[in-house]
C-alpha cells in the first residue's frame, strides 16, 4: 500500500526554535561552518543554501512554518534530529509546538535516537513514534523492547519476511525508507 504523506528532519537550534534541516553541519547546505545546535535562529534565518547543491534555493523554514502551511492537509512524519542523549528541552520544545497548533493526531515522529523517543513518547503518550534502523537489525530489535513505539522504520535493505512476522507479532507498523525506485517498491 502507497500512501501520501511527507517526511521532513527537525532539529533544535540554540534559541530553542525548531528547524527543518537534514544535516546537523551547516557547511553542505550552506557553505557555512558550524552547527544548527549553536546557531539562533536569527542566524540561520539569514543563511542561504548554495546553489550548487540545490536547483530551488530558499531559506531554512521553521517547523511552525511548515506545519502552518500543512496543517489538516497530510500526514507528517517528523525526523527528530539530534545527536544529544540529553533531550528534555528539544522534546518539551515539540511537544509544546504540536499542542499549541493541534496536530498531535497528523504527525508523528521517527528518529535514530533511541532516547528522544524514549523521552517524548512518556511526555505525550497519544503521539505515534516510529523507531529508524539500519544494521544490525537485531541490536534495534532489542532496543525498542525499552522504547515501546509504535512502528519500525527500518531502512529498505533490512526489511525481509523474518522482520515482517516479527513486527506482525510485537503489533508494530513498518515504514521503510529510502525507496526511490520502483523496483525496490515492488
Amino acid at each position: 500500500m502507497v500512501s501520501t504523506g511527507l517526511e521532513v528532519d527537525v532539529q533544535l537550534c540554540a534559541c530553542g526554535e525548531l528547524v527543518l534541516l537534514h544535516v546537523h553541519t551547516l557547511r553542505l547546505c550552506f557553505g557555512y561552518p558550524g552547527s544548527v545546535t549553536r546557531m539562533n535562529l536569527a542566524e540561520l534565518k539569514r543563511l542561504t543554501y548554495c546553489r550548487r547543491n540545490f536547483k530551488y534555493p530558499d531559506r531554512l523554514c521553521t517547523l511552525e512554518e511548515f506545519l502552518e502551511q500543512f496543517r489538516g492537509r497530510v500526514p507528517i512524519n517528523l525526523d527528530l534530529k539530534s545527536l544529544s542523549p540529553y533531550n528534555r528541552k528539544y522534546v518539551a520544545a515539540v511537544k509544546k509546538l504540536i499542542n499549541r497548533m493541534g496536530v498531535t493526531r497528523q504527525v508523528w515522529f521517527s528518529s535514530f535516537n533511541a532516547l528522544v523517543l524514549r523521552e517524548l513518547k512518556p511526555a505525550e503518550p497519544a503521539v505515534r513514534t516510529g523507531y529508524l534502523f539500519q544494521n544490525p537489525v537485531f541490536v534495534h530489535e532489542y532496543i525498542d523492547t525499552y522504547l515501546e513505539t509504535d512502528a519500525w522504520h527500518p531502512h529498505f535493505k533490512n526489511f525481509n519476511d523474518r522482520l515482517y512476522e516479527k513486527a506482525k507479532k510485537l503489533n508494530k507498523e513498518i515504514y521503510v525508507w529510502t525507496v526511490n525506485r520502483n523496483d525496490v517498491m515492488e
